[in-house]
């Protein structure tokens, strides 16, 4: 994607999926609700301080993040980084935050339920998401006319797996 196909889809889009690590070492993936505010590629999420994810936002500020859509293989569009997350304290920051994300999630009036969920913000926590590496891709500009024809008798590669691979196990 081009960066103004980039900050359109971002801005098309609320909600992303965050990858983080716990203190054990175990990966773990949230969707969360995102706005932004300057930066196009800077995303800002907000979740309960005690939440899985803050925790291990807190212990590893190294996150990834994925915005995507689509069905069918020619149909995926999507935005990939890997970024770091840090929490964003009492500054200018915080009320542009919330007024961005009212606005972009809910049209600026945010429903009742929510707003009883939300009632108690101020024990949230806002973590900005400073993209490190970016990838993108948009799968309906792939030109079938550029590829090669697909072999007639099946797939020419072998992945190399053993036959007797079996299940995996945890390490010890």
């Amino acid at each position: 994607m081009t960066d103004a196909e980039l900050d359109a889809f971002l801005a098309d889009h609320q909600n992303c999926y965050v990858g983080t690590v716990s203190e054990q070492g175990w990966p773990h993936v949230a969707p969360l609700s995102y706005t932004r505010l300057d930066d196009p590629t800077t995303l800002y999420v907000r979740t309960h301080p005690d939440s899985r994810k803050a925790k291990n936002l807190y212990y590893e500020n190294r996150a990834s993040v994925v915005v995507d859509e689509g069905s069918e293989y020619a149909e995926l569009r999507g935005f990939f980084a890997h970024a770091y997350a840090t929490v964003v304290r009492a500054d200018d920051r915080l009320t542009r935050l919330d007024e961005t994300f009212l606005e972009t999630q809910y049209g600026g009036e945010m429903p009742d339920l929510l707003a009883r969920i939300h009632a108690r913000q101020d024990e949230w926590v806002w973590f900005e998401l400073n993209a490190a590496h970016v990838v993108t891709w948009d799968n309906s500009k792939i030109d079938p006319e550029r590829l090669p024809e697909p072999p007639r008798d099946g797939p020419t590669y072998d992945y190399g797996y053993p036959e007797d691979a079996g299940e995996a196990e945890p390490a010890e």
